[in-house]
């Protein structure tokens, strides 16, 4: 899966309904091979409809989304065998852990992909390592892990399908911060040794984006507001207050520094330390 491509959609909820409502208008933008992609922005603004329209669950009222070049709706048919190829992660996805221990729960997507014994137990263990659940772990019911754990358990569920396009929707939430890193820091490590596979991250905190996302979508009540790098993005707080969201705290106060030399767009505290050292030392 080289690109995945939105082109001029639009999605209605309701549609010629008394309830009708428009999620998404006229969103173009493009999913490069191998990079996290964040999607942010206000609460209400279409990031899970996004989602939902990437996996197939649902069907753009107006324009295309292309897989390969090919539109996702050609065949109707065939949506079932794309989203084979995509790894969907719904918020709260612990909730949806069933089978009697851990490693069980995991092997159930790539066991009813048709992968063999062997390559099973190597995806599992895999994909387990991805997201810190020990070894010791994987014969427990997942009913008495901790809340944290189970959510590790269920993304690894989603990575052990080997999805060629990973999708995830706000999948730290509610987390502290330490889990919060262990399971996004995972997630970026599948695609750095998967180095094909394509990341959207769907968070609205920019904290995780900043240390997390090559590059960025930014949705304001459903239309594109910008699409760049990270750094560009961050460069620009007056786009980033227009869509309701705040700076990390850490680019707010470098970005305050700049009458200093600091450069503008920082994103991380060993950024930040790097660049007031170098001020220090000359």
């Amino acid at each position: 899966m080289s690109v995945v491509t939105f082109e001029h959609v639009g999605y209605t909820y309701s549609a010629k309904t008394p309830f009708e409502h428009e999620a998404l208008k006229d969103l173009s933008f493009t999913l490069q091979e191998g990079r996290v992609t964040g999607l942010v922005g206000h609460t209400g603004c279409g990031k899970s409809t996004v989602a939902m329209l990437l996996d197939g669950l649902e069907r753009p009222t107006s324009g295309r989304i292309l897989i390969d070049g090919r539109d996702l709706w050609e065949e109707p048919k065939k949506v079932r065998e794309i989203r084979r190829r995509i790894g969907l992660v719904f918020q709260y996805p612990e909730y949806q852990l069933f089978e009697e221990t851990v490693e069980k729960d995991i092997a159930f997507g790539p066991r009813n992909l048709g992968k063999s014994e062997d390559e099973i137990r190597t995806l599992v263990h895999s994909a387990a390592q991805f997201v810190g659940v020990g070894e010791d772990l994987l014969k427990k019911s997942p009913f008495e892990l901790s809340g944290g754990e189970r959510r590790r358990a269920a993304i690894a569920g989603v990575l052990a399908m080997d999805p060629e396009l990973l999708v995830l929707d706000e999948p730290a939430a509610g987390l502290d911060p330490r889990g919060r890193a262990d399971i996004l820091g995972g997630v970026c490590a599948y695609r750095r040794e998967k180095q094909n596979r394509t990341v959207l991250l769907i968070s609205h905190s920019m904290e995780d984006m900043a240390r997390f996302a090559d590059d960025l979508i930014v949705l304001k009540e459903g239309e594109l507001l910008f699409h760049g790098t990270t750094k560009e993005v961050f460069c620009r707080p007056d786009l980033v207050r227009e869509a309701g969201l705040a700076l990390p705290q850490i680019t707010r106060i470098t970005n305050a520094l700049c009458d200093l030399g600091i450069p503008e767009g920082i994103t991380t505290t060993e950024e930040a330390a790097i660049e007031i050292l170098k001020r220090l030392d000359s």
